[in-house]
């Protein structure tokens, strides 16, 4: 928590009314380098009477893997990289770029992934490569932290989590939060944690039972909010535009935006006032259109010819009799009083 936050909340307390809640918003430093050790934030969880569960959950092997990749893979030298040879392949390769022109191609050095006791494994096939060699070990070092270690994103879910936990309103995707009196300090305790592990802060702006504050406040929610009905509005004119290419899932997502940002207004109409209205109208316009283009894309998907197989063909068949002699005609069946006349002994 900043220095400066504290002080206005003093400050706040002393010559405002009843507290009602936050507005909060984290500042988190999003750079790779940036980790902080999860046995550390655990720790520092307990000692502040916090709930352990807020730390972000294990990436596990495979995530830490991942992100030892994307780490090693932007200081790869120049005609070596580090790639999945297939999407969504759970492996990854070291290759060396050999060759020009027509002749280029990629040799595989390494291939690296998690056994199934979530250890890291690395098979050289290529040796003698101290390139290779080097990389797979930067590899090595940044799995082993990535396991005991948590970043920037794991650290912004923290912040959702804590949110969560007290009954916090998301104002904005990702930044801005109301926190009810209620979990407010929880909230600011929260805070000094992320603060004690560094690059982090998390600041909150205390609103008071007065009619300034209530309309302050009411105009920093409204304007994140309205800011975020025009990016899905422009997003949805954007696909009205090119509907012909536009998908139903693709429509039904932005709805859904539209929907959960409605929630959002609802859950603080009554510090929005007057303002609410002018949301919900701006919603109800939005949702129009997002309808609309779903009743467009669903009419042009239904009225769409399938499209035939290409391996399969349709075959007319002709049957013609090729017999140039009539089948000779069959004598009917005895009858079973003609059959006993014939049989001999």
């Amino acid at each position: 928590m900043k220095t400066t936050a504290n002080e206005i909340t003093r400050l706040l307390e002393d010559t405002a009314g009843q507290h009602i809640g936050d507005i909060v918003w984290p500042e988190i430093s999003e750079v790779e380098s940036n980790a902080y050790s999860r046995l550390a934030i655990r720790q520092a969880l307990t000692d502040a009477g916090l709930p352990e569960n807020l730390i972000a959950e294990e990436i596990g092997s495979q995530g830490a893997l991942g992100r030892a990749r994307r780490d090693v893979e932007s200081y790869a030298p120049s005609g070596y990289s580090l790639q999945t040879p297939k999407k969504r392949d759970r492996a990854f390769h070291v290759f060396r770029s050999e060759g020009e022109g027509h002749d280029a191609k990629k040799v595989t050095c390494a291939v690296l992934y998690v056994d199934d006791h979530d250890d890291l494994k690395i098979e050289y096939t290529a040796k003698g490569d101290t390139t290779t060699d080097a990389l797979c070990k930067q590899v090595e070092n940044r799995f082993a932290f990535h396991t005991d270690h948590a970043d920037y994103r794991d650290v912004h879910r923290m912040v959702t989590r804590a949110m969560e936990f007290v009954g916090g309103t998301r104002l904005k995707r990702g930044s801005l939060y109301w926190v009810p009196t209620v979990g407010a300090a929880t909230i600011r305790n929260f805070a000094n944690v992320l603060e004690g592990i560094g690059s982090c802060e998390l600041t909150a702006l205390p609103i008071y039972d007065t009619a300034e504050s209530k309309a302050q406040a009411a105009r920093a929610i409204a304007s994140s909010i309205d800011a975020e009905i025009k990016e899905v509005t422009a997003q949805i004119g954007k696909l009205t535009a090119g509907a012909s290419n536009t998908r139903e899932g693709t429509v039904q997502r932005k709805r859904s935006d539209l929907a959960e940002i409605e929630l959002r207004v609802e859950s603080v109409r009554a510090i929005l006032g007057n303002k609410a209205e002018a949301l919900s109208i701006a919603l109800a316009s939005a949702k129009l259109e997002a309808l609309n283009l779903e009743h467009g894309v669903t009419a042009r998907v239904a009225s769409k010819p399938k499209r035939k197989r290409k391996d399969v063909q349709e075959v007319t068949v002709v049957v013609t009799d090729t017999d140039t002699d009539p089948e000779p005609e069959q004598a009917p069946a005895p009858s079973p009083t003609e059959a006993l006349d014939n049989l001999t002994f």
